[in-house]
């Protein structure tokens, strides 16, 4: 069944990411992923925070960014501040999930 995926589907860093959240839960991970949008969200957050001095609004340091790399991909933010990222289109074969198409 094709699903859409994060363009980084087989990257190393998400692969680290699945096997930690899946030893907090005790059990695997979600084939779907759907948390990682959440995590790259606060990740994003923490790390614009530490990126300007601190008498800069964090809300200054938001809208000054340019793009991010998390662990879903690299995500960009274009002038009215929408992030958008790559993504593509997977499919499982018996466990392993594939990029079958990616623009």
């Amino acid at each position: 069944v094709p699903f859409v995926s994060f363009e980084a589907i087989k990257s190393s860093g998400l692969t680290d990411f699945t096997n930690r959240v899946g030893q907090k839960l005790n059990r695997p991970a979600g084939q779907f992923l759907d948390y990682i949008s959440a995590y790259d969200a606060l990740m994003f957050v923490g790390s614009i925070s530490n990126s300007g001095d601190n008498k800069e609004s964090l809300i200054s340091l938001i809208n000054r960014a340019d793009k991010y790399e998390g662990v879903g991909g690299v995500y960009r933010f274009n002038k009215s501040r929408d992030a958008s990222m790559p993504l593509a289109i997977a499919k499982y074969f018996g466990s392993d999930a594939q990029i079958v198409w990616q623009p």
